[in-house]
């Protein structure tokens, strides 16, 4: 029988999977955990001895890249059984108790954490009472002592908080790594290639926001962005406060399967053939929340979060449809003081759960035909993009009514002032075309060389 959580086969497997993937509990769990509390309990455990140098690999990866180690497990595992010269049979074992942790069902981890820090603190306050009966037996108890044992039985609390510190001057060499580190799991593409190519898109624990005026497409852009992070294999809560989800899901239908959305009921044997074709691509999920009937604050959308958080499914990408919806925290004398409220808490939520959030926003009468759409331009509150680390606007293409012009409004890391045209499908849904997008390129390369002979001869 198992004496702690520890010592249960099964509370491990829960808790090891946990800190494969999840990094809000990696946030609050790895400054407690160490190597030791996953030894196993003989030497016969083949089992135990893999959970063990598995929560080693994950708190390790932790530690140097602030990422969980997901999907760069089984790599990790065979480079680990590779510089070990484990034998192929012991290798085997390493890897199927890895395959079974990474493949096993995320739940319960709000219990998992509160049993973790429970324990912690029961063995720490014991620990102390032992320390304080010794010293008190062999006469040596004194003030200084007594303090030093209980803020040592107290650090847990000190532990749990929101901050984290670093020695920077120290830890260079982490940073580096982190840099150099999978990169594109860092920086995911937004798969709208003139713009990947001009900037680096945003990373876990960001804002981005798309701006434009009404009806330019900012709704079908924050769709396209969470298939984009779905093909990337990142897990995606979409929200929608403004469109029902019916609309909603009709919308990726198309965009999924290519099919004009007004002919999705005409065959629904050959939106099945293409969905799926579709699908085989998805190495994730996405979750779609409406939120129209009764409308969401931050923080319900967060609790939507923690809730499918319990359930398994961690929100990597949170996409909400559109600001102007959310339901501000407290009623403010000015709308643009609301907006700030807003998205205070949208860069706390982001942060907190080491997510990416998009989010959009209206701009202002008399953008309809503007090519760029200037960060200045927003509605309600024109400190918005400055509240954010990248704004993307959306204005008038020179292709034509399908065309779109990308501008890039703001970003705190990269370029700005710069823009890229790209062809819409609207009737598919597809935000970017990336067929037709190329052909008027080559078009317009085409046309400036022809220009260009021209004027030469």
């Amino acid at each position: 029988m198992a004496k702690t959580y520890f010592d249960d086969p099964s509370f491990q497997a829960a808790l090891i999977a946990l800190l494969c993937r999840d990094v809000t509990a990696l946030k609050l769990l790895a400054p407690l955990l160490t190597d030791k509390d996953f030894r196993p309990l003989n030497d016969s455990d083949t089992k135990g001895k893999g959970r063990w140098i598995i929560a080693q690999i994950a708190l390790d990866y932790w530690q140097r890249y602030e990422e969980a180690i997901g999907d760069l497990l089984r790599p990790t595992l065979l480079s680990y059984a590779s510089d070990n010269r484990l034998s192929e049979q012991r290798q085997r074992e390493l890897l199927s108790v890895g395959r079974a942790l990474y493949q096993r069902k995320l739940s319960g981890a709000d219990s998992i954490i509160e049993h973790v820090v429970h324990y912690k603190k029961e063995r720490l306050r014991a620990e102390a009472i032992r320390e304080i009966i010794d010293l008190q037996a062999a006469g040596q108890m004194d003030d200084d002592k007594w303090r030093e044992i209980c803020e040592r039985a107290l650090q847990i609390e000190g532990t749990l908080g929101d901050y984290q510190i670093t020695d920077y001057f120290d830890e260079l060499e982490l940073r580096i790594d982190r840099r150099a580190h999978n990169q594109s799991r860092r920086y995911p593409l937004l798969y709208i290639e003139p713009l990947d190519v001009l900037v680096r898109a945003i990373s876990f624990g960001h804002l981005g926001l798309v701006m434009g005026p009404y009806k330019s497409g900012k709704s079908l852009m924050l769709i396209w962005l969470a298939l984009a992070y779905c093909l990337q294999k990142h897990n995606v809560m979409h929200v929608t406060l403004e469109d029902p989800r019916d609309d909603v899901e009709d919308r990726f239908d198309a965009a999924t399967t290519a099919i004009p959305i007004k002919a999705l009921r005409e065959d629904p044997d050959e939106v099945r053939r293409k969905f799926l074709m579709y699908r085989r691509y998805v190495r994730s999920k996405l979750r779609i929340v409406d939120g129209t009937e009764h409308g969401m604050r931050v923080r319900d959308i967060e609790a939507v979060i923690q809730r499918e958080r319990q359930k398994g499914f961690i929100t990597d990408v949170l996409i909400i449809d559109y600001d102007d919806e959310i339901v501000p925290p407290r009623k403010q004398r000015e709308r643009r003081f609301e907006f700030a409220d807003i998205y205070r808490e949208l860069r706390q939520l982001a942060a907190t759960h080491n997510m990416i959030i998009w989010t959009a926003a209206q701009t202002q009468r008399g953008t309809e035909e503007k090519k760029v759409v200037k960060a200045s331009t927003v509605a309600e509150d024109i400190s918005k993009p400055r509240k954010v680390t990248m704004a993307v606007s959306i204005g008038q293409g020179i292709w034509g009514a399908s065309s779109k012009h990308l501008h890039v409004a703001a970003h705190k890391f990269d370029r700005m002032g710069i823009g890229c045209d790209v062809m819409v499908d609207f009737e598919r849904m597809v935000f970017y075309d990336h067929a037709a997008t190329m052909r008027q390129l080559r078009a317009d390369r085409q046309k400036a060389k022809r220009e260009g002979g021209d004027t030469a001869a």
